[in-house]
């Protein structure tokens, strides 16, 4: 009996609890929705209080956002006796200036939106935000002056910004003389990027030619430049090009013993982007250690592009490997660059050896400018496909032979001066003797840079009298 009481009342205490749960849910729902609908009533009150108040209300900050709100839902007209009230209670109110020329635009009354955009430019200005609003609607409304004054303000300004500042010039002035003349010297580096990130590459020659005057030139800024001359085939100019910045000191082959990183563009090494490969460059000009981790099957190529008058040249330098276990191995080539006449393949470097000197004769034909130097691995079709092991590279240069041509004597400064001295007791030379076969003279034609010294005009419409009346005060333009 007393068993069943105490189960009768287990039971009880459930249900009890059961209903209590159920109770608490049904009133958290009920909480929750009253919570819901107290907020949207809010919001639909303040929005009704914002529009009641309007006919009253004087703060130009308040009436900028109300005619805001009816610009982008449509209605134009609302939207412009908001801003003419904003400018009836502050007239120096810039953002009230800004809406009411937009909206008088896209009412079609665009003497009137000049007019307005024309008051904004005459008040002074320091909001990023609002003046980037002002160099877009100027470009709209097709006025030069009040565009070119926000450019420049905000190439001094936004520098986060600078690459769109000059995207914005670049795409409004055609001529490359324009912008040299009405952005500061400093900012010559920003338009000449413009030109080169959208590949126009005869306007880039026209800044280059006055940038290398102006004492702002960098490595960086030279290696963008020869790379663009060098993808439109301008190849006697990105050689004059480099040898102003990477070629004071006479070197033939640039950076010969890695003291510096790769460039992989212009006239520096370039090497293959190759899995199962890596870059070490060592300290105390110790050279470049290229190694194979033996997980690949690796097709790479290190390369350089050398400009070079015709005649008999000596590549040399050092090498020293250490367990390259493939039957594929790293070898040189030497060949012309865009051109016929030049190739010499030499042999696969060994397995294993201490430093080593190498040098490898070659005459470049009168059909070439250049000359492409090549250590390359070739895929394996052997069973120890897998490369491993290491090579390290240093002391690499150019030594010129013969006598330099009549017509290039003046340059022989530049490129006569051998980047090694000759080595005592060389441990093991390996020369390749090199038959040149003689073709036909190439007719290059001089580039001539045709600089057109007009500036464009920059006259722009004359507006026609204007009047925008804002209540009690007209403003005449």
């Amino acid at each position: 009996m007393v068993h069943a009481a105490q189960t009768g009342t287990n039971k009880s205490i459930g249900r009890i609890i059961l209903q209590g749960i159920s109770i608490l849910v049904v009133v958290l729902i009920a909480l929750f929705s009253l919570k819901f609908a107290v907020v949207e009533q809010l919001a639909q009150s303040k929005s009704d209080y914002l529009d009641m108040s309007s006919e009253f209300q004087t703060d130009p900050d308040i009436l900028v956002e109300l005619a805001r709100r009816e610009h982008i839902t449509g209605d134009l007209d609302k939207a412009h006796l908001l801003y003419l009230r904003a400018l009836d209670s502050f007239v120096l109110h810039a953002p009230s200036w800004l809406g009411l020329a937009e909206v008088l635009y896209d009412l079609g009354k665009k003497d009137q939106a000049a007019a307005a955009l024309q008051a904004l430019d005459n008040l002074q200005l320091d909001n990023i935000d609002l003046i980037w609003n002002k160099a877009q609607l100027a470009h709209t409304l097709h006025r030069e002056k009040i565009l070119l004054k926000a450019l420049t303000w905000l190439a001094e300004n936004d520098r986060l910004h600078r690459k769109k500042v000059f995207n914005f010039a670049g795409e409004s002035w055609d001529d490359p003389l324009f912008l040299l003349s009405n952005f500061k010297t400093s900012h010559y580096p920003d338009i000449l990027q413009h030109y080169i990130r959208t590949n126009q590459a005869k306007k880039a020659q026209t800044v280059w030619h006055e940038f290398d005057k102006s004492g702002f030139k960098s490595p960086e800024t030279t290696i963008a430049y020869v790379s663009l001359l060098l993808k439109n085939k301008e190849f006697d100019l990105a050689v004059a090009a480099w040898e102003t910045t990477f070629q004071e000191n006479g070197s033939l082959l640039h950076n010969g013993n890695f003291e510096n990183p790769l460039l992989n563009s212009a006239f520096g090494w370039q090497a293959s982007e190759t899995k199962g490969v890596s870059f070490q460059h060592e300290d105390f000009g110790g050279g470049l250690t290229i190694s194979f981790d033996g997980t690949e099957n690796v097709a790479f190529m290190l390369s350089q592009i050398v400009p070079l008058y015709p005649g008999e040249h000596i590549f040399r330098g050092f090498f020293e490997t250490t367990d390259l276990t493939s039957q594929q191995r790293p070898y040189w080539l030497i060949s012309g660059y865009n051109c016929q006449g030049l190739h010499i393949e030499d042999s696969m470097l060994p397995p294993s050896g201490y430093t080593t000197e190498f040098a490898i004769a070659f005459a470049v034909p009168d059909s070439c400018t250049s000359v492409k130097i090549d250590l390359i691995r070739n895929r394996a079709n052997t069973y120890d496909s897998l490369i491993s092991g290491s090579l390290t590279l240093k002391k690499l240069g150019i030594e010129r032979i013969s006598p330099l041509p009549p017509e290039h004597a003046k340059s022989e400064k530049t490129l006569v001066k051998p980047v090694i001295s000759p080595v005592q007791e060389p441990t093991t030379e390996f020369i390749a003797k090199s038959e040149v076969e003689k073709a036909p003279v190439a007719n290059t034609e001089l580039f001539e840079q045709n600089a057109n010294n007009k500036e464009p005009d920059t006259t722009e419409e004359v507006l026609k009298p204007t009047t925008i009346k804002i209540n009690s005060l007209i403003i005449r333009f």
